[in-house]
């Protein structure tokens, strides 16, 4: 907790799972968002998916989707580019795209 609370991002990372695991899901949400910020991918990947469904939090569909870009940039994360890909052929938060869509969602 201590290392978590002094900015160690791979602290703030598992004390977020623990609070996931113990379903206190508004608790997780700030210490993923904390690591986040310090561009831990998992923790960007994890909190895209929690705004986008309303874990812990009101829906955000925009943060879900800038925190997938960012997770996607940073480590090239594939569930992140098929969050993407899904979000640009539903047009949930971004215009519909299907080219767009096509290319996140091909397999690399």
């Amino acid at each position: 907790m201590q290392a978590a609370e002094k900015g160690h991002m791979n602290a703030q990372f598992h004390l977020a799972e623990y609070y996931a695991h113990k379903n206190n899901h508004s608790e997780a949400l700030k210490w993923f968002d904390k690591a986040a910020q310090q561009n831990h991918v998992r923790a960007l990947r994890i909190a895209g998916n929690m705004y986008k469904r309303g874990i812990g939090t009101e829906i955000n569909s925009q943060k879900a989707f800038e925190y997938y870009i960012k997770a996607d940039e940073l480590g090239k994360d594939s569930w992140a580019q098929t969050a993407i890909g899904h979000m640009y052929q539903t047009g949930q938060y971004v215009k519909k795209d299907l080219k767009k869509a096509l290319q996140r969602l091909r397999v690399k």
